[in-house]
């Protein structure tokens, strides 16, 4: 009967304190770079260890929570370091900011003609979209080399795209590979 009460209580807590701090954002909001340039200089992918974009422009009208934000709309110059994923910001003061976290993010592919990065982050409403609360989000940020021409679009995506990690499908893996071991042992 304890572990009842302290259950409501905590569904009560959240309740009021999710209702006082705005509800959180849900949707997506593409994006494109421009000016981008990559570090060294070389246009192979495989080697770049960092992506400069000097504007980074809403592309289409978002969706759902997203959708107020205007096409054309400039969240400024991003740099991405392949080697501290957790330092990738953006913002714009009429409609929000992007702040990486280091857990969860990672680089899905890298060749010489495309980069496809994976951040898992916070997106904190402010201006125009201030009624909603900071919200964990997703940023999957592609990189592609069409011969010489570098290209780079973004996806916000607000509760974060499921994209499984490397680390976590070995570990599952692992996981089911002693399962079976410790069954076959106990059978035999």
């Amino acid at each position: 009967m304890l572990m009842l009460k302290r259950i409501c209580f905590a569904v009560v807590v959240l309740t009021f304190a999710s209702a006082a701090f705005g509800a959180q954002m849900n949707g997506s909001l593409p994006l494109v770079g421009f000016g981008v340039t990559l570090t060294p200089g070389s246009a192979d992918l495989s080697d770049a260890t960092d992506v400069l974009a000097t504007e980074t422009l809403v592309s289409t009208t978002g969706l759902l929570d997203y959708s107020t934000i205007p096409v054309s709309t400039n969240f400024g110059a991003t740099d991405l370091n392949l080697a501290n994923l957790g330092t990738f910001t953006f913002d714009n003061a009429l409609y929000g900011s992007w702040t990486t976290t280091s857990v969860g993010s990672f680089i899905a592919d890298q060749s010489a003609g495309f980069l496809d990065v994976y951040l898992l982050g916070t997106f904190t409403p402010s201006g125009d979209l201030s009624s909603f609360s900071a919200t964990l989000a997703s940023l999957r940020i592609s990189v592609v080399d069409s011969g010489g021409s570098i290209s780079e679009s973004l996806s916000l995506d607000s509760p974060p795209a499921s994209t499984p990690e490397p680390v976590t499908t070995v570990l599952v893996g692992s996981a089911l590979l002693a399962l079976g071991l410790l069954r076959r042992k106990l059978s035999a």
